[in-house]
């Protein structure tokens, strides 16, 4: 499998626009950034792409920006294949994963008048965490299908990994 491969020019680019975000709420101009720096190395795609990780965190508590930048290639490949989209989900079922204070789970909650088994992500408030689920509202359609609820606070709730066919997702 070929991996991405950008230049020391393009790296630097994209390091240089991330460190102008310098206020620690600035989500949209990070995720900006992110989008812009998706655009300029959209040539640099592999056309396989890797099996998303979990996104870390840096010690002051930020997710990593080569993690969120990984994070959008993934969400944003080209490819239609069935392969491609079962990666597009597990990396969106990672990043949801991927919580400061492991603030996310197997919920139960009621959604339309139902109670359902849920996926559940709240962001307690962090920067970091609505960063990842900003990262995630670009990807339209996954988040479209996948989100049931949100309730103001920053709860999120999406579909079971489970219930949508992610076979083995609690061993991630």
């Amino acid at each position: 499998m070929k991996d991405l491969v950008i230049s020391a020019a393009q790296l630097q680019a994209v390091t240089q626009r991330l460190s102008e975000c310098t206020a620690p709420n600035d989500v949209a101009g990070v995720v900006a950034v992110l989008q812009q720096a998706l655009e300029m190395l959209s040539s640099s795609i592999p056309q396989e792409i890797r099996q998303p990780e979990r996104i870390l965190f840096d010690v002051h508590g930020q997710p990593d920006d080569w993690d969120l930048t990984n994070l959008l290639l993934i969400l944003y490949h080209p490819g239609t294949d069935a392969r491609t989209g079962n990666i597009r989900l597990e990396a969106f079922y990672k990043a949801l994963l991927s919580n400061l204070y492991h603030a996310c789970g197997e919920e139960r909650v009621e959604v339309n008048g139902e109670l359902r088994r849920v996926w559940a992500y709240h962001t307690c408030g962090w920067s970091g965490n609505e960063q990842i689920i900003e990262v995630l509202r670009t990807a339209r359609p996954l988040w479209d299908m996948l989100l049931l609820r949100y309730d103001a606070g920053g709860h999120y709730y999406f579909r079971h990994p489970a219930d949508i066919g992610l076979e083995g997702w609690h061993t991630w």
